[in-house]
């Protein structure tokens, strides 16, 4: 619990650094606000050979993580809550597009998974167009399946 709260107050730093170290394992960050899914979705990576994860409740921890470390691919949630609400235009909480362009900025070349409840297919569509490898609709989809699917689509080494 008090790990999560601290990541919550986590700063964003803006100078992102490209050249920060790579890790050995393939390692998968989980950017998502809910502890559970988060823990789902470690569990199910972890039954990938030479994978890792490291989770993070906002956006910005993620990103300030980015100064330190690259991972060789990102589960990202849309809507991330802040203080137990949905984020709004006037919140200082950045949402899944706005930390996928600021990860893209960074590392073009690192897959990134929308993880999403959305149902505005245009804002969808809109993140395929920029580059999201693939989408998983939470209450939709086989999370298990499609969860371990991109992990062998977009790091085969690992399998």
């Amino acid at each position: 619990r008090r790990q999560r709260q601290m990541c919550i107050r986590d700063s964003y730093i803006t100078q992102l650094k490209p050249n920060a170290m790579k890790t050995q394992e393939k390692l998968i960050y989980i950017v998502e606000d809910s502890k559970i899914i988060a823990d789902i979705l470690a569990k199910v990576i972890s039954s990938v050979p030479n994978t890792k994860t490291k989770d993070f409740c906002n956006g910005e921890s993620m990103l300030n993580q980015l100064n330190y470390e690259m991972p060789d691919m990102i589960f990202l949630d849309y809507y991330l809550y802040e203080n137990g609400r949905k984020i709004n235009n006037n919140s200082t909480t950045m949402n899944g597009e706005q930390i996928f362009n600021e990860v893209m900025k960074v590392n073009p070349d690192i897959p990134v998974v929308l993880l999403t409840g959305l149902d505005d297919y245009n804002i969808i569509e809109k993140m395929k167009a920029s580059g999201i490898c693939c989408v998983i609709h939470k209450e939709v989809d086989d999370i298990y399946n499609s969860v371990l699917d991109c992990v062998q689509k977009y790091l085969p080494q690992t399998v």
